[in-house]
C-alpha cells in the first residue's frame, strides 16, 4: 500500500474516533466570517460530515493562489464543548500552507475560535 492510501485510511480513522467522543453533531454546513491578513472581513464555507469536509473562503484577490481554494478538512478533536480542525490547503495546491483552529460551540447553531491572536473567526450554521 502507498503512503496516499494509508494517509487517507488513517487521516478518515482518526476524523471517525474524534467524532465519536462527542454527542454533538457538527455535521452540516457552516458559513464563516473571519479576520483576513489586512484587516478586512472575509467569508467562507465549511461543510462536514462525519469528521472529514472542505473549506472554501472567499477569493477577493488574485494575489494569493491558496485562497478560494476548495479545500479538504478533517476534524481532529470533537467534544460537547467545541472541536478543532485541520484545513490542509497544500493537498490541493503546493506551497499553500495548512492551518488549524480551534473552535469553542456558543451554542446549536455558532461556533468561534480563533487563527491568532489577533484574527478571529465565527461560524454560522446554515
Amino acid at each position: 500500500m502507498s503512503t496516499r492510501p494509508r494517509i487517507a485510511l488513517l487521516a478518515a480513522l482518526l476524523a471517525s474516533t474524534a467524532m465519536a467522543q462527542t454527542s454533538v453533531s457538527y455535521d452540516g454546513t457552516w458559513a464563516a466570517s473571519f479576520d483576513g491578513r489586512s484587516g478586512i472581513e472575509r467569508d467562507a464555507t465549511l461543510v462536514l460530515k462525519d469528521g472529514m469536509g472542505t473549506w472554501k473562503a472567499v477569493a477577493y484577490s488574485r494575489k494569493d493562489a491558496c485562497t478560494g481554494l476548495e479545500s479538504p478538512v478533517v476534524v481532529t478533536e470533537a467534544r460537547d464543548d467545541g472541536l478543532v480542525l485541520e484545513v490542509h490547503r497544500s493537498k490541493v495546491l503546493v506551497g499553500c500552507t495548512d492551518w488549524r483552529v480551534r473552535l469553542k460551540l456558543v451554542d446549536a447553531q455558532t461556533l468561534t475560535g480563533h487563527f491568532s491572536a489577533d484574527r478571529t473567526v465565527t461560524l454560522k450554521r446554515r
